[in-house]
């Protein structure tokens, strides 16, 4: 949105430890990090007062439900205000930021989502709520992958190093690494021979409780942990296959950002990763999504033929959603399209 001339402002409504808070203090005029709203009404004086001093166009909202609940009244203070929200994830037990975002839709212009199945899935929301349909004009279809910035490499799956799979992303519950650390466990417990390493990438508030698990395990020496590297080059060079482990998800950007590296994704099936990731390459998330997972990886690092159709049929989806990844173009239409 800089690039493209406009001016933006960041306001975070909870307590925020994003490592990217940097680059928004440097993309905007102002990074603020708010989170003292109470009550409520004290948060509808902020944001009114903020979009009037700063002469705001368009509100983009992002999991702020202080920002949902005033949506109402500041449609009455500011007519002329274009809202946007965007959601990512599906699985919420409470229908989570999709449901709100539905509910919400009467005072929203623009629902940016990052994949079909989500949209569809607000679709069905809205129509619980409000008993009637929610068209498809009222969405903005955004994949966040970047093709424009590939780098390919050789694969590895061949190579007579140990074969890589990898973790990248939060220690966080919703990433379960805990069950990463298991499936690998019962890959090496079935096959004691198979040269293969599991490196994790990231950090988070589970770090404590993984490395913890990892000392106990009998195969301790198989896992890295090596922090977090922003080099995707670098860290899908070592790679064979990513491997996500998600209870839930939206699409995630980095399996966009594995196959333009010419590395498999393999994956539980939830959210809308089917949407990017070959059928064959989704494991169902049940009782038996443990030993299910160890059996497709040992699949694919033993046999190269299945490997490369597989991420041959990836790539064939990356392909087809070329003309809906995120560039300046797609984000100009999200904050100027017309309200009719």
């Amino acid at each position: 949105a800089k690039e493209l001339g406009h001016v933006c402002h960041c306001v975070s409504t909870v307590p925020s430890e994003n490592p990217e808070k940097e680059t928004f203090s440097r993309h905007c005029v102002e990074a603020l990090d708010t989170n003292d709203f109470s009550p409520e009404s004290s948060f509808l004086q902020f944001i009114s007062d903020y979009i009037a001093e700063n002469s705001i166009d368009v509100i983009h909202i992002h999991h702020s439900v202080l920002l949902y609940d005033a949506l109402p009244e500041l449609r009455k203070r500011f007519p002329g205000l274009h809202v946007v929200d965007t959601t990512h994830i599906i699985e919420y037990p409470n229908g989570g930021f999709p449901q709100i975002s539905a509910r919400c839709s009467p005072n929203i212009d623009v629902h940016n989502v990052a994949s079909q199945g989500l949209m569809r899935a607000q679709q069905e929301m809205y129509r619980r709520a409000f008993v009637k349909e929610l068209g498809t004009r009222k969405f903005h279809l955004t994949y966040t992958s970047s093709l424009t910035a590939a780098h390919k490499h050789r694969q590895r799956v061949d190579s007579e190093s140990p074969k890589v799979i990898a973790f990248y992303g939060r220690f966080a519950a919703q990433k379960q690494p805990w069950v990463f650390v298991a499936t690998i466990e019962r890959l090496v417990e079935q096959n004691p021979n198979q040269n293969v390493e599991a490196h994790f990438y990231g950090t988070g508030e589970m770090q404590g409780d993984l490395q913890r698990r990892i000392s106990r395990s009998k195969f301790k020496d198989r896992f890295r942990l090596l922090g977090r590297n922003d080099d995707k080059s670098e860290v899908f060079k070592r790679t064979d296959i990513l491997f996500l482990s998600s209870v839930n998800e939206g699409l995630r950007f980095t399996s966009f950002e594995a196959l333009i590296y010419d590395r498999l994704v393999v994956c539980a099936d939830v959210g809308d990763q089917g949407e990017l990731v070959a059928r064959e390459c989704l494991v169902p998330l049940t009782p038996a999504f443990i030993e299910e997972a160890a059996k497709r990886l040992e699949m694919f690092l033993t046999d190269n033929e299945k490997y490369s159709r597989a991420l041959a049929r990836s790539k064939a989806n990356l392909e087809k959603i070329r003309s809906r990844e995120i560039s300046p173009a797609r984000i100009d239409a999200l904050y100027t399209m017309d309200k009719t």
